[in-house]
């Protein structure tokens, strides 16, 4: 089953299904929202800090009848809001390009190296101009990788995970060079629905460059390990690697080529709650469902 453009997808790790069209008009904002402070100055300067940036997703489905079938799939929505169902739940917003969380897409720019981790090495958030032309005005700085134990097999990725949907394609694009040297494969990590680890997928060994360029690894459904419900990406080394920077991270769901599109800063699958949930009944024949979902 390939995503359909324009429908959410909802579940549980391994569990992921299509949700409703929403209701026309209803134009949900899914904008994010600033968590932090903000004052003024003696001369009325503003300050800013942030702690963080979240999504929120207010959706409402058309006028359903009660026997109507997807009364039964929203019924997954309400068991997520009551705390029936114990896995993780992921939302896939398919009107987004970049499937990863911003804070992945961008390699740390809000967060620094929080949301990664390496099993050997050191990461490190160097904010700088953007290091390359496809950024600027985007996203500036790049996490670098050092040091990491000589040889091949080492890793580094993010933590966060995004949700495998049964039959989909997955392409994982991103920038890379080295001020030093080594050669690294972009990898995607699988995990079974109670995140254990299953096999990994590598692509084509990269000797990595000095100038940065852009790479990406196309995962077709066939190559997804059997039980597979979610998964991260990042890097293994295939080679002695004294050091890896990278940005610019994006993973498109059942892209129409292999080629990557202009990179996007994100948000299009996320690990959720569900903040609300209501049924309005307007009749004696049917219902009105909404909710809210947060990423987490």
């Amino acid at each position: 089953m390939a995503v359909v453009r324009g429908q959410f997808y909802f579940g549980s790790a391994g569990d992921m299904q299509p949700l409703p069209m929403l209701v026309a008009g209803g134009n949900p904002s899914v904008g994010p929202t600033r968590y932090g402070a903000a004052s003024r100055a003696l001369r009325g300067t503003p300050s800013i800090v942030t702690y963080g940036n979240r999504r929120s997703w207010p959706l409402a489905w058309d006028y359903k009848f009660h026997a109507d079938p997807d009364v039964r799939l929203l019924q997954r929505v309400e068991a997520v809001y009551r705390g029936w169902v114990a896995r993780r739940a992921y939302l896939l917003d398919t009107r987004q390009v970049n499937a990863l969380q911003p804070d992945v897409a961008s390699c740390g720019a809000e967060l620094g190296i929080e949301n990664f981790n390496a099993t050997s090495g050191v990461l490190t958030r160097v904010n700088e101009p953007a290091i390359h032309a496809d950024l600027y005005g985007q996203c500036d700085g790049y996490l670098t990788w050092t040091g990491p134990t000589a040889g091949a097999g080492q890793q580094m990725g993010c933590n966060p995970m995004l949700p495998v949907v049964d039959g989909s394609s997955y392409l994982f694009s991103a920038y890379v060079n080295t001020d030093g040297s080594g050669a690294s494969a972009l990898t995607l990590k699988f995990y079974d629905p109670d995140r254990t680890s299953l096999s990994d997928v590598q692509g084509t060994a990269i000797t990595l460059p000095a100038t940065p360029t852009r790479y990406s690894l196309l995962v077709p459904a066939s190559s997804v390990p059997d039980g597979a419900a979610t998964f991260q990406c990042g890097f293994t080394t295939t080679a002695t690697t004294t050091d890896l920077s990278t940005v610019g991270w994006q993973v498109e769901y059942d892209s129409a080529s292999s080629t990557p599109a202009d990179w996007f800063m994100g948000a299009g699958g996320s690990e959720v709650v569900v903040d609300t949930f209501n049924i309005i009944y307007p009749d004696a024949f049917g219902r009105q469902i909404s909710a809210t979902f947060l990423e987490v």
